[in-house]
């Protein structure tokens, strides 16, 4: 949309973030639930998400846990 390219910027595709940043994946948000679905369908009924949380060393504050719309459609772990 382009006031949002005016406010933000250009929106880059994930292909030049997968290069810049040199990872294996790059998704929209609005992608993520079905690839996470689709991924651990495919890893089986013991597949689960580990989500990171704690104090963050740096500045001594609670981490929260990853949240998105649909997290709760598969097994978490947040005591990672």
């Amino acid at each position: 949309d382009e006031s949002y390219r005016i406010w933000c910027g250009e929106i880059h595709p994930p292909s030049k973030f997968r290069e810049s940043y040199a990872v294996d994946e790059v998704l929209y948000v609005e992608d993520l639930p079905a690839w996470v679905s689709t991924t651990l369908s495919v890893e089986g009924a013991d597949a689960m998400i580990h989500l990171m949380s704690g104090v963050n060393s740096d500045s001594g504050l609670e981490a929260k846990c990853a949240d998105y719309n649909g997290l709760k459609a598969h097994r978490a772990d947040g005591r990672v």
